[in-house]
């Protein structure tokens, strides 16, 4: 199973978004949609060798929120079937292939966005982040890489669904 499915259950979703900024609210422009990315690990565009210091998580209900999909996926079924598709290929590709070839599901909202988790890299290049928001979750620490510096994926992390499943509930 993997953290899809086990949000399906519940009608939720999980994306994530990941920067240089602690963002509390993401708010979109007509002009300017959010975006977001859907997959059920760590994923970066730059590379898996570095990542941004602030990942922000949103574990959302798919009804309550009006999305939009990109690169030909026109409902839920078809973003995850293009995760399914490329997910072996993210994990085992080197990081030039990996990048231009594999992405991950983008979706993207008009609406404005409250991450329910925000992780901070305090150092670049390290495998744990420590939870920073919502307060009552401050000080936890996931590991999101393993020693080789790969993704793990979200259901493998137990302090993360330990979070996520409080979130659902």
């Amino acid at each position: 199973m993997n953290i899809f499915e086990l949000l399906k259950q519940k009608n939720h979703i999980i994306f994530f978004n990941q920067g240089d900024k602690c963002i509390e609210k993401f708010i979109a422009s007509p002009d300017r949609p959010n975006f977001f990315w859907f997959h059920d690990s760590f994923y970066s565009h730059l590379s898996i060798e570095k990542q941004d210091r602030f990942l922000h998580i949103f574990i959302k209900n798919k009804n309550k929120y009006n999305f939009s999909f990109m690169q030909g996926n026109k409902t839920w079924d078809d973003v995850y079937n293009h995760f399914l598709k490329n997910k072996d290929k993210l994990n085992r590709e080197d990081d030039l292939k990996r990048i231009l070839v594999y992405n991950p599901p983008i979706i993207r909202s008009n609406d404005t966005m409250v991450p329910d988790l925000i992780f901070d890299f305090e150092n670049e290049g390290n495998n744990e982040a420590v939870c920073i928001f919502p307060n009552e979750c401050r000080w936890v620490k996931c590991k999101f890489f393993n020693d080789k510096h790969r993704p793990i994926d979200f259901i493998e992390i137990p302090e993360l669904m330990k979070l996520i499943k409080s979130i659902i509930s």
